[in-house]
Order: structure tokens, then C-alpha cells, then sequence
């Protein structure tokens, strides 16, 4: 795409923006990037944060994820800057958008330092509800790093010093005792989990934080191999997100399903969630999720078609690579 040098920034900015709205990612790219140029040559730090943050949009749509977070972690090397000109949230916003970006290449440690420091700093309610939900997802994913013990516990120091704060309305609240379930079932204390996630579950009016709930809850039962309260809550929790603008929680139900399935032995019908599960997480692109549903997918095959097995651990290793190797443009 051609832009005249005659249209001045604002203009530029603009019609980048409506390039975005309408989804046209490669042209985004391209118009993006020329204002940036721009923006650098007229010295307008404003401007170059701005369009910065578009280059990484449109990086992220076009899933080159390395790259994306490269242009945000460009516009944070000149945070103060930035803060001064454009103000506190939008450095928030693009702490977030990499934050998303860490989350999806692996770099947990990052993405959960980044999550915090935006609750402590943020006023824009929107912005932390999506934090929290993101923070949840981390949590889940904190077994894939080696000293997760440590993460752990300091994810669950943080979230129960919030709880305690007293300055939390009470979706936030309920938020942040979701995810402080989700974390301390990773550290493996069940009993406490499940107190704190029937508590959500009893108290909540939002069918949303009640589906996440309901799905920690199956995911519980499943470990205890208790599968009729695990079935119980699975339904529960599809009836909701089947209505909801959720797809990614529904994959994660998707995904129970599959393991309820799986460890009664009913691998057929544990194939077919899991794969559904696995189509989301890729249109997604939440790609540790999809790593672990075709890690499960695997052990199925391992069992009944060791041939598709070892075809099948080619894509494992596809969607492991796309995660930790570097990506060319």
C-alpha cells in the first residue's frame, strides 16, 4: 500500500486505525510501520509510541509473536517518556500486550511479573479484569517452569494479600479468589481449593466467573477421581460458556472433557474433545495450551495407534518449536 508523504501523522495514525477495525493485518503492518518512521524522523515520541503499538498488534494478528513483543518492549524502553506524554494507562496497555505476548512464547516468569505491576498501577477496571483472567491462564501453565514452586507461592502471596486489601469491588474480588484456586491447585492443596472455589461458586451472580469456577472445580475432581461431581460441574459450566464470548475457557472445558473421558479409558470419545479443544486453542493461538492437548492427544494415540503416535509427535514438536525458536518475517 502507497500513502502519500503529504497526509501529516494524525492523519496517518488515523487511517492505520481504520486499517486495524477492518482487519486488514498486512496493511496495518505497512502503514504502521511508515508512520513510525515518520514519527522517528519528526522525533514525536508520542506518535512512534502509538504507531509502535500497532506494529505490535498487527505482528500479534499475523502471530509473529516475537516480533510484537519486540515493539512493545521498544515503547516500555522509554517508559517515563512515554507516561509523561501519553499517561499511565497506556504503558498499562502495552505492559498487557506483552505481557500477552510472553504468555503465549513460554516466558511465564515475565508475563506474570508484567500482570502484576499492572494491577498495582492501573485504575481502569476493564483492563485488570482482563489481567486477572490472564493471570489465571499463567497460573495454569506455571508447571511448565522449573523452580514453579516459586511462583507459585509468590502468585498466591500476592493474590491473598489482595483478597485482604479491602479495597476490592466484588467482581474483582471474585476474580482474584478464582485465581487464587487455580493457584493453589497447582501447589497441590486441594482442600483449600476447593473451599475457596464452592465459595465463588455459592456467592457469584456472574455466570462468567461462575464458569471459570465450575471448570477448576471438574478439574479438581478429575485428580481426585471423583468423575460424576467432575461430570456435574463440566455440564454445568458448558450450558454457560456455550453462550458466552468465551472460547477460550470453553476449549479448557473442551480439554476436562477430554482427560474425564481419557482416564475412564473412553479414548474415542476423549480424541473428539480434545481435538475440539485443540481447534480453539490454535484459532487462539494459546499455544502452551495447545501443546498440552496434543501432549494428551499423544498418550491416546501411544495407547491405541503407536503408528499415529509417532506421526502425531511431529506436530507436538511443530507446536513446541513455533513456541520457543525464533521466528522469521
Amino acid at each position: 500500500m502507497i500513502i502519500s508523504a503529504e497526509i501529516d501523522l494524525d492523519q496517518r495514525y488515523e487511517l492505520a486505525l481504520d486499517l486495524k477495525k477492518k482487519g486488514k493485518y498486512v496493511d496495518l503492518l505497512e502503514v504502521a510501520t511508515e508512520n513510525a518512521a515518520f514519527a522517528r524522523y519528526l522525533s514525536s515520541l508520542s506518535d512512534l509510541a502509538k504507531n509502535l503499538e500497532l506494529q505490535a498488534f498487527a505482528y500479534y494478528k499475523l502471530q509473529y509473536y516475537k516480533k510484537s513483543l519486540e515493539k512493545f518492549e521498544t515503547i516500555l524502553s522509554k517508559e517515563t517518556e512515554v507516561v509523561m506524554c501519553l499517561g499511565n494507562e497506556f504503558i498499562n496497555r502495552i505492559k498487557f500486550g506483552a505481557a500477552i505476548d510472553k504468555n503465549i512464547l513460554g516466558d511465564l516468569q515475565g508475563a506474570y511479573q508484567l500482570l502484576t505491576v499492572i494491577l498495582d498501577n492501573s485504575e481502569d477496571e476493564d483492563l485488570k479484569t482482563k489481567v486477572i483472567i490472564t493471570l489465571s491462564y499463567v497460573f495454569q501453565y506455571l508447571y511448565q517452569i522449573s523452580n514453579k514452586e516459586f511462583y507459585v507461592n509468590n502468585a498466591i502471596n500476592f493474590l491473598q494479600d489482595k483478597i485482604k486489601s479491602g479495597t476490592l469491588n466484588t467482581q474483582m474480588l471474585e476474580f482474584y479468589k478464582t485465581a487464587l484456586g487455580i493457584a493453589l491447585l497447582q501447589k497441590k492443596e486441594t482442600n483449600k481449593a476447593l473451599k475457596l472455589l464452592t465459595e465463588v461458586l455459592n456467592t457469584t451472580t456472574s455466570d462468567y466467573i461462575a464458569s471459570h469456577a465450575m471448570n477448576e472445580l471438574a478439574w479438581l475432581y478429575i485428580q481426585l477421581k471423583k468423575y460424576d461431581q467432575a461430570d456435574e460441574y463440566l455440564n454445568k459450566a458448558y450450558e454457560i460458556l456455550k453462550n458466552v464470548d468465551d472460547k477460550v475457557e470453553l476449549a479448557r472445558n473442551y480439554f476436562l472433557r477430554g482427560l474425564w473421558y481419557k482416564e475412564q479409558n473412553q479414548y474415542e470419545r476423549a480424541e473428539y474433545y480434545l481435538k475440539e479443544s485443540a481447534n480453539i486453542f490454535e484459532e487462539k493461538q494459546v499455544l502452551l495450551e495447545l501443546l498440552n492437548v496434543s501432549y494428551e492427544l499423544f498418550k491416546i494415540y501411544e495407547r491405541v495407534n503407536p503408528a499415529k503416535a509417532a506421526k502425531f509427535f511431529v506436530t507436538c514438536e511443530k507446536i513446541r518449536e513455533k513456541i520457543y525458536t525464533p521466528e522469521e518475517v
